[in-house]
């Protein structure tokens, strides 16, 4: 097949679903872009991400600030940037 669309795939030796925007004409990924008020990732019942017009929170669905994490960051560096 060929074109360029949305594919809903579900990996069985995985066990894993993924949302994929793809061309199939040259066999590359394309940007997938997910657009609303608000947009929430759960794993279970959990929301583990939200993201909204104030920022992303992370376990955390009423971000304050541009990164608003509940519970423990763990960072590569200890660099502080502003």
């Amino acid at each position: 097949t060929s074109g360029r669309g949305l594919e809903l795939q579900y990996n069985t030796s995985g066990n894993f679903g993924s949302l994929v925007a793809f061309n199939r004409g040259s066999t590359t990924w394309d940007p997938l872009r997910l657009a609303g008020t608000s947009v929430s990732i759960f794993v279970g019942a959990t929301t583990m991400a939200f993201v909204n017009a104030t920022g992303v929170g992370i376990r955390n669905t009423a971000p304050t600030t541009d990164l608003d994490v509940t519970g423990s960051v763990n960072a590569a560096s200890s660099e502080v940037v502003n």
